[in-house]
C-alpha cells in the first residue's frame, strides 16, 4: 500500500527490506519443497518466492527517486549519447 499511495516511501522501503530475507530463506531451508532440480527447475512454491526478485527491483527504483531523483538524469544527455555513439560509428566505416 505504501508503494501505491506514496506516503511513508522510505518506511515502506525499510519493511521491504526487513521482510524479504526471511522471504527467501525457504529456499536455502527446505529445497526439496522449492526445487525440483537445482537451480533450473524450481516447484510452484519456489516459483512464488522467485518473484520476489521483481518487487526488489521496483523497490530499488523506487528507492533511487525517493529524493526527487529520475530514472533518467538528463533525458537530453542519454539522447546525445547516443548520437555521439551513432555518429562515431558512421565515421569508422
Amino acid at each position: 500500500m505504501g508503494f501505491l499511495t506514496g506516503l511513508f516511501t522510505r518506511a515502506t522501503i525499510l519493511l521491504l527490506v526487513l521482510q524479504l530475507p526471511g522471504t527467501f530463506l525457504p529456499l536455502v531451508l527446505f529445497p526439496a519443497e522449492t526445487w525440483k532440480q537445482w537451480p533450473y527447475a524450481p516447484t510452484l512454491e519456489g516459483q512464488y518466492i522467485i518473484k520476489n526478485l521483481v518487487v526488489i527491483a521496483a523497490g530499488l527504483l523506487v528507492g533511487a527517486t525517493v529524493r526527487g531523483g529520475s530514472v533518467i538524469a538528463d533525458p537530453h544527455a542519454a539522447q546525445d549519447a547516443e548520437t555521439k555513439e551513432a555518429i562515431q560509428s558512421r565515421e569508422r566505416r
